[in-house]
């Protein structure tokens, strides 16, 4: 589609109330079939098959076509009409323009019909295939408006009066596929139901001042013409900056004026960016400061102001516009606001220094290019824009249409997450490490194997509590007695020889015998401490934490060999294993929470008390070992016990909290690929 006739057709069916649905047909580039070169619906939801009918019944009626009161599918009580006016001639069909509209009485009708015929005369000139045909049908008009003078007479009138063309004056009739014939539009009355929006580019002109002069244009058909030169001339620009020089230069020889420039909304003050005479000016000097001041009193008063030198305006203010007219020469301005998506973002103004005042057609005709090239320019500025400026016209887009009442749910949604998010990165929350936690004795003792030997029984396993002086295990001691049973025999020999030699007063012998019954003696003692030591005694109150013999009865064990491991009942040690990127924030003295998988409803306080510098492997992580006491005993607490240990390391806000561990890798890896 033709970006001019998209802008054009959008541009009036957001003037026109209630339409929902448009499209817009115009000759083919063969000259011999209509097709569709701009389509329009209210938020995307028209499609352009519901107005071919209609717009097949204007191609056989060769007039404007209406069907009303037609019941909407979907809500049954509203009703909308279906409207097609054809654009050209009764000579030659140049285009068609269809709307899906709220109903409407025949005088609104009829009033939108003559002011869609009097606009579509620039998108006709624009299209190369309708150029040709709507030409040779002005001038086939103008000959049969030249034979009856009278008719000559009252046109010439009303195209100084009321602006109204040639297509306006067409004498057709609005036929109804179901309903009744309409009147002639120009017997019914102009008016049209215009949006009240003053961005909606109402045109009030001020009528002070000395008759128009008739200098500007001799015929309409070469006016609309320079429109579309106009327009062809910015199109074919590439940046901002050049459209809007080549806009203003051909305005200006176009239009005979002395000085034509534009400025563009910034900050609720207009910067001008483009004069026609000058490539390079200050800002800051008076001339483009009164520019400025005038392009800022159209755009306050939101319509078009046209100012003759000496006659002032008792409807409008523009007392910027005389003020720029004495200092600087100008005899006659006339300025144009720019509109994008119903906001004004800019101005055009011209200025003539030979007493020659705009007449109202060229009036018209610079207030339909600045409606057509506006949204133009504005698109081309928004794309040159910095990714900053970018940034910042969607924040305030969006920040000016949050304090409308549409999409009330999606504000406060909005509301509620950006609170959500200041929250989060005002308020803090407590900085923890976790951890995993081992409970372990203060004091833990080995009961190992006294000899060599083999178990002979064991009732007791881990976790049994024992007392001091409790048998846990016994070692088979049938070797021993047979060792002690021979040793009390060979003492009782030598006893005997020691007697015998004794009494045969042989004193060498009993020295002998003397020193081996004290040997045997040994032997008998050592025998009877090992008898004794067959016996495996806890060797104090606790808990047997590690070391099960009741699977093992019989089984051989050597000297040294570790049996058992008792732990007493107080005094307890949290071992904890903090991971390496956290062990930084872990400090001798902080406090904690420790929630074993045994006790998971209740938590116990427990305190720092030593950081051993050293990282060891635990399942494949790195960490730290750090010692932590209880600061209140608990009764069920148990050796060998697991869980989980929250260290608290102070005070953060909470999207620190959250984030910290991705930025800490990103940062790691950023570095770890740096060249």
């Amino acid at each position: 589609m033709n970006i001019l006739d998209q802008n054009w057709l959008v541009a009036q069916c957001k003037e026109i109330d209630g339409v929902s649905n448009a499209i817009l047909m115009l000759r083919a580039p063969e000259g011999k079939k209509l097709k569709v070169v701009a389509h329009w619906s209210f938020n995307g939801k028209g499609q352009v098959v519901e107005l071919i009918p209609i717009t097949n019944a204007v191609l056989l009626q060769k007039k404007i076509v209406v069907n009303t009161q037609v019941k909407d599918d979907k809500e049954l009580n509203d009703t909308f009409d279906y409207l097609a006016i054809p654009l050209g001639s009764e000579n030659k069909l140049c285009g068609i323009i269809a709307f899906k509209l709220s109903s409407m009485d025949e005088k609104g009708r009829a009033g939108l019909a003559k002011k869609i015929i009097q606009s579509a005369k620039y998108i006709l000139i624009a299209n190369d295939a309708s150029r040709v045909a709507f030409l040779n049908s002005q001038i086939q008009d103008e000959k049969e408006a030249l034979v009856n003078s009278e008719l000559a007479q009252q046109g010439a009138m009303k195209a100084s009066v009321g602006g109204r063309t040639a297509c306006a004056n067409q004498s057709e009739t609005i036929a109804p596929i179901n309903g009744p014939i309409l009147k002639d539009p120009d017997s019914l009355s102009t008016s049209v139901n215009i949006k009240a929006k003053p961005t909606d580019n109402i045109v009030r002109i001020s009528k002070e001042g000395p008759a128009h002069s008739d200098h500007d244009y001799a015929a309409q058909h070469d006016l609309y013409t320079d429109v579309v030169k106009l327009e062809s001339a910015a199109l074919e620009q590439k940046t901002y900056e050049a459209s809007s020089r080549v806009m203003i230069s051909e305005l200006a020889s176009s239009l005979e004026c002395e000085r034509v420039s534009i400025g563009i909304l910034n900050h609720q003050h207009v910067r001008v960016t483009a004069i026609s005479d000058q490539s390079n000016f200050d800002p800051r000097s008076n001339m483009v400061r009164a520019i400025a001041d005038a392009m800022e009193e159209a755009i306050d008063q939101d319509t078009v102001i046209s100012y003759a030198k000496g006659h002032l305006s008792k409807d409008l203010i523009d007392k910027a516009h005389a003020v720029l007219a004495d200092q600087h020469g100008a005899s006659t301005i006339c300025t144009f606001p720019l509109i994008y998506n119903g906001e004004i973002f800019g101005a055009v103004i011209l200025e003539r220094t030979n007493n020659n005042t705009f007449c109202t057609e060229s009036i018209l005709m610079c207030e339909q290019f600045c409606t057509l090239i506006g949204p133009y320019l504005a698109l081309m500025r928004s794309n040159e824009s910095s990714l900053f400026a970018k940034i910042r016209q969607s924040i305030n887009a969006t920040a000016s249409g949050f304090f409308e009442l549409q999409n009330l749910r999606f504000k406060v949604l909005a509301s509620v997450c950006t609170f959500l998010i200041a929250y989060i990165c005002i308020a803090e929350g407590d900085m923890q490490v976790t951890s995993s936690a081992v409970v372990e004795g203060k004091i833990q003792r080995v009961v190992a194997a006294p000899m060599d030997g083999f178990i002979a029984s064991s009732n007791l396993r881990a976790g049994d509590i024992v007392k001091k002086g409790d048998v846990i295990a016994i070692l088979d001691d049938k070797d021993l007695e047979l060792e002690h049973l021979k040793l009390r025999s060979q003492r009782e020999k030598v006893q005997r020889e020691y007697r015998e030699a004794l009494a045969k007063y042989n004193k060498t012998q009993v020295r002998i015998l003397s020193a081996q019954a004290e040997q045997i003696d040994a032997d008998i003692s050592l025998v009877n401490e090992q008898l004794a030591r067959t016996q495996i005694i806890a060797p104090f109150d606790g808990i047997i934490i590690d070391g099960d013999l009741t699977q093992s009865l019989a089984s051989p064990v050597s000297r040294g060999e570790l049996l058992y491991k008792i732990a007493p009942l107080e005094g307890y040690r949290i071992i904890l294993r903090v991971d390496e990127k956290n062990i930084l924030q872990v400090q001798d003295g902080q406090k904690g929470l420790l929630a074993l998988a045994s006790l998971p409803g209740k938590t116990m306080p427990m305190k720092i008390e030593k950081i051993t510098p050293v990282a060891q492997t635990v399942n494949g992580q790195n960490t730290f070992r750090v010692e932590a006491s209880l600061e209140e005993k608990q009764a069920l607490m148990r050796p060998g016990m697991q869980g989980v240990a929250r260290i608290d390391t102070g005070k953060a806000t909470y999207i620190w909290l959250w984030t910290h561990d991705l930025i800490d890798w990103l940062r790691l890896w950023f570095w770890s690929w740096r060249p």
